[in-house]
């Protein structure tokens, strides 16, 4: 019912006007019995009246009406006195005409009856007259202040909007008489009548407007919102359709129109019926074909008129669904999918899988995949080939599923399930799907190598809610990362506890870091050309209570940037403690490198610490160095580049470690300010079996050389290693072979008994030997 509100309410409203144009129609003959009801104070006063004036002003007989004062004398007596004269009677009637036309204004009226009032008032003597208005003004002719005032208000609907001021001037003027008084009332009466007369005519010529307006406003509403009105007589079994209805249904007075008509009066008629006999409402969606060929989703709705004949009817509205349906799909599929991808997201494949583990008997196997070094290629590439590259490998992966439900859970992670309950079997095809997908990309022209790895959980054994299946998954994809990377995991119960583990150790990390727990132990780096010491490099080792630690035990831990800032700043402090107090013993300690990742950079002003650490305790940037790896440059944050040039600009050396097993080290020599390049150990420890690894460093040591690097190999431990190296032409060298990390204070008793010289001559005679 409430969907008839509009049209009922409209027609309700313009019975409401015509109620209103008829009260303001019959106003004149209410003031005329205002006027009457003024002249009826004094018996025989009418008879005296014409019968033309009597029947201007409605009076058909009057009753006399007598008001007693409190000694029971008549009050109104000299009122009655006076407008019993005949001349009053003309005057007031001539003050009733000029209030009662229609075809001048309030002002011209008001005007007009100030020009009436001195004649009527002032009998044999000179008067003046204003009426006030608002804010404007009527004065008789010739206005002059008069001596002596009275005044009657002028009200609207009780209210006070204006008054008559009269009195007599000139120098023979003499206080009026009460007589004078009541006439003036009686005139400030019918003026007050007109202006509500105006009023009610003025506030209805409104509301009809208003209500015009919202006629046209509801019809506008209608067709933009495709509804229309309709009908069904229960008595006659008989439709009636608005306008709109036959425009939205395409129902014409051809033979296609009329057939539609039928359509719909035969799909409505058991509904309809339905709800005349069991007295409920009418809710019904339907499709209609339309001239054009196109398909309308229709909704009917309809509720019971029972005072309406024997059955009653229906009365209720048709509305065309099509766009609303069309758009609620789109938005529907924009909520549950990736925009990129085009496959479901995270939040839609959270809820298929609630749903799949609800279903008793379900099982099956979840695969998280993940795109190894996804973030090296969208840094060093751009976006555009990142999201380019996202979108095909889903496209391939949905491919290669074979059916199975394929979502993009964020980033480059993707997420399938597969419908297979075998574990043997489920690990077999994900491995598969795996490898499928381990395979080049074409991306606008170039060929992008990819690689995945995977964790897979089967469910239910593996967990039986959402959220501990995809943990599962999570952390054997996790294993796969750790393992090397391109393959699959499966899940095992000890991955749980491995990550517990972790999670252990990174409490226990941040409650040592305020005990002073970490110290740095200095491994020194040798200068192959003189054997002199060219510095050391300061690693971190934890002083547990369970023994002492290196950072392969609490390397997870240092993932999280709070604990990865606590300790730069920990190990700084105690490196620059320990160069102030060799420096001050004048020890040849060369340069002290220390590690910083990429947290150091973006959450903490390592430039800004550091170079004022180092001039308040005096010790000059030159003698200190960062390194970092990579994973540092491929951040992709501006603040790291700005730092490591603030650090270069301060004298501070920057070294690149682990060179040649990143994804784009040329890239981050070109554009960084690199000092030092570090060949990773990887290369160095097969240097004397390995052709490929004496051909890789070798083409760093030329790479160097032609940049104007220094060059420095890692994990050198046999003599043979170094000699060759030497013989490259490399720089530097650090590793077991010419020591190991030791604590600081074992630093100035290996400097002081370092004879540099001595190891030189020792690889010169292993190169003779």
């Amino acid at each position: 019912m409430a969907a008839l509100a509009g049209p009922t309410g409209i027609l309700l409203a313009l019975i409401s006007v015509s109620a209103m144009l008829v009260l303001a129609l019959t106003a004149f003959p209410q003031l005329r019995r205002r006027v009457a009801a003024l002249l009826s104070d004094g018996p025989g006063t009418l008879a005296a009246l014409p019968a033309n004036r009597r029947g201007l002003l409605g009076i058909s007989g009057v009753e006399a009406e007598e008001e007693n004062d409190d000694d029971g004398q008549a009050s109104r007596g000299e009122r009655r006195a006076y407008v019993s004269d005949p001349n009053a009677t003309n005057h007031l009637l001539a003050m009733a005409e000029v209030c009662g036309r229609v075809d001048i204004d309030v002002q011209k009226a008001l005007t007009q009856l100030a020009g009436l009032l001195p004649g009527s008032l002032g009998e044999g003597a000179a008067w003046s007259c204003r009426i006030d208005l608002m804010d404007k003004a009527s004065w008789s002719p010739g206005y002059v202040r008069p001596v002596f005032e009275i005044e009657a208000p002028l009200t609207v609907s009780g209210e006070p909007v204006g008054s008559i001021t009269a009195g007599p001037i000139g120098d023979a003027a003499t206080q009026p008489e009460p007589s004078a008084q009541a006439l003036l009332d009686a005139a400030a009466g019918l003026a007050s009548q007109m202006l509500e007369r105006r009023a009610d005519r003025f506030q209805a010529e409104k509301l009809k407007g208003e209500l015009e307006e919202q006629k046209l406003t509801l019809r506008q509403t209608a067709r933009l919102a495709r509804v229309g009105a309709w009908e069904y007589d229960g008595d006659t079994g008989l439709y009636k359709w608005s306008d709109q209805t036959r425009r939205i249904g395409g129902i014409d007075d051809d033979k296609p129109g009329r057939e539609r008509e039928r359509q719909i009066a035969k799909e409505l008629l058991p509904h309809v019926e339905e709800c005349l006999d069991k007295h409920k409402t009418l809710d019904r969606e339907f499709d209609l074909s339309l001239p054009n060929g196109l398909t309308r989703t229709l909704r009917v709705i309809g509720d019971i008129d029972h005072k309406h004949g024997t059955r009653g009817r229906i009365v209720g509205i048709v509305r065309d669904m099509t766009e609303e349906k069309e758009a609620l799909s789109r938005l529907t599929h924009i909520a549950n999918h990736d925009v990129l991808t085009e496959l479901p997201n995270r939040r839609y494949f959270q809820e298929q899988l609630e749903g799949l583990l609800r279903q008793r008997g379900a099982s099956g196997a979840l695969v998280i995949i993940d795109i190894d070094r996804f973030k090296d290629l969208n840094d060093t590439s751009g976006h555009d080939v990142g999201d380019m590259l996202l979108r095909d490998f889903g496209r391939r992966l949905h491919e290669s599923a074979g059916g199975a439900f394929v979502a993009r859970l964020g980033g480059d992670e993707f997420a399938v399930l597969l419908p297979i309950a075998d574990r043997a079997a489920a690990e077999h095809h994900a491995r598969t799907l795996v490898a499928e997908q381990a395979g080049p990309l074409v991306v606008f022209g170039r060929s992008a190598t990819v690689q995945v790895s995977a964790g897979l959980a089967m469910y239910p054994e593996d967990g039986r809610d959402t959220s501990d299946l995809m943990k599962n998954a999570d952390l054997a994809l996790f294993q796969a990362k750790t393992r090397g990377r391109n393959m699959l995991v499966a899940y095992k119960p000890e991955f749980r506890e491995a990550n517990e583990e972790r999670v252990k150790i990174r409490a226990e990390v941040k409650d040592a870091l305020p005990e002073k727990q970490f110290e740095p132990y200095y491994q020194p780096k040798i200068d192959l050309n003189t054997g002199e010491i060219a510095g050391f490099e300061a690693l971190v080792r934890w002083n547990h209570p369970d023994g002492l630690r290196t950072p392969g035990h609490f390397l997870a831990a240092l993932e999280d940037p709070e604990l990865s800032r606590g300790l730069c700043a920990v190990m700084l402090d105690r490196i620059i403690a320990d160069m102030a107090r060799w420096q001050a013993k004048e020890l040849p300690f060369g340069r002290i490198a220390f590690n910083a990742s990429s947290s150091e950079f973006t959450g903490f002003d390592l430039a800004g610490h550091l170079t004022w650490r180092l001039k308040s305790i005096g010790v000059s940037p030159s003698r200190i160095g960062v390194e970092v790896t990579e994973a540092v440059f491929l951040d992709g944050s501006e603040s790291i580049g700005t730092a490591l040039a603030e650090l270069r600009r301060a004298g501070i050396e920057i070294a690149l470690d682990d060179f040649g097993t990143g994804f784009a080290s040329l890239t981050h020599l070109r554009d960084f300010p690199v000092d030092v390049i570090k060949i990773d150990q990887s290369f160095i420890r097969n240097l004397e079996e390995d052709a490929g690894s004496r051909a890789i460093t070798s083409a760093v040591l030329s790479l160097g050389r032609g940049l104007g690097k220094t060059v420095v190999a890692e994990g050198v431990e046999t003599i043979e290693q170094a000699e060759i190296l030497r013989q490259s032409g490399c720089d530097q060298v650090q590793g077991f072979y010419f020591g190991r990390p030791m604590p600081a204070e074992n630093v100035p008793k290996f400097i002081q008994s370092w004879q540099g010289a001595e190891q030189i001559r020792t690889l010169e005679r292993s190169n003779a030997a």
